[in-house]
């Protein structure tokens, strides 16, 4: 698949998804793709829901590449833990929150997570390295798909406008 495409699609995706939950008059089918409340999980999650799409259509076509699984696995934790340093750095040293940084982050760290998976596919690992990919794919979407219904009360999690957890952040 295309990696500017796939950019792209995750920029537009991860914009919309961030309203869609309330859209959708607050869907639980959809709150399980996209943000749910304001916290730093929830702008993870918008990024990942476009970029798991991705995967899962272009593995039809490329799943079989070497390290197909292993490096998707390591560009989407590269996205995870991109998201939550920045925002965190940032509101350290400035002390205030601004919405043309996050947006920025965002998009930084969707292209920073493709530009890596787009390099790791011209590296030669171990072919057994797919199998943790594998199995750290399938704990990202487990955690992905629980976490909006059942979050760790850490602070990734808390809706920073209700000081609440998950779902139940906002009453609707």
């Amino acid at each position: 698949m295309n990696y500017f495409l796939i950019f792209i699609f995750s920029i537009i995706i991860g914009f919309i998804g961030h309203f869609l939950y309330k859209f959708s008059n607050y869907n639980k089918i959809v709150a399980l793709f996209f943000a749910v409340n304001e916290s730093t999980w929830e702008h993870i999650k918008i990024g990942l829901t476009p970029l798991f799409l991705c995967t899962f259509i272009d593995a039809f076509f490329n799943g079989y590449v070497y390290n197909y699984w292993f490096n998707k696995f390591l560009s989407f934790l590269c996205f995870i833990l991109m998201i939550p340093f920045l925002f965190y750095i940032y509101k350290f040293f400035l002390k205030k929150h601004f919405l043309i940084i996050d947006i920025f982050i965002f998009v930084f760290s969707l292209f920073v997570s493709i530009l890596l998976n787009y390099y790791l596919d011209y590296i030669i690992l171990n072919y057994n390295l797919n199998y943790i990919g594998i199995i750290g794919i399938l704990f990202i979407i487990v955690a992905y798909l629980k976490w909006t219904f059942y979050p760790p009360k850490c602070f990734l999690f808390r809706d920073p406008i209700s000081n609440k957890y998950g779902i139940n952040a906002h009453s609707h």
